[in-house]
């Protein structure tokens, strides 16, 4: 499928992807024909500024896009957090 051919949800799944924006966690939804509503989280500002820039850009070519997405670092934090052994969570009671 040609970039003409293309709907508008697609067109934005490929930029992101492109800029290498995780789309885990994100919710593109059609907003009637020329548009997409962005929802979600990324795990980085960085991420997030990324995203709403591609946003911005196609905007200026004519999409009409809304977006909440919000940062969420609290989820690698809590991967990071969780030790390997588990006698260090849960040490044994004193003999």
């Amino acid at each position: 499928m040609d970039q003409s051919q293309k709907t508008p949800r697609d067109m934005v799944i490929d930029r992101f992807t492109t800029a290498g924006i995780a789309l885990g966690d994100l919710a593109i939804e059609a907003m009637g024909e020329e548009g997409v509503r962005v929802t979600g989280a990324l795990p980085t500002a960085e991420e997030r500024d990324r995203a709403v820039g591609v946003l911005r850009e196609m905007q200026a070519q004519g999409l009409s896009a809304t977006c909440r997405i919000e940062v969420r670092q609290q989820n690698q934090n809590a991967q990071k957090e969780e030790p390997g052994d588990p006698e260090l969570r849960f040490p044994s009671d004193p003999a």
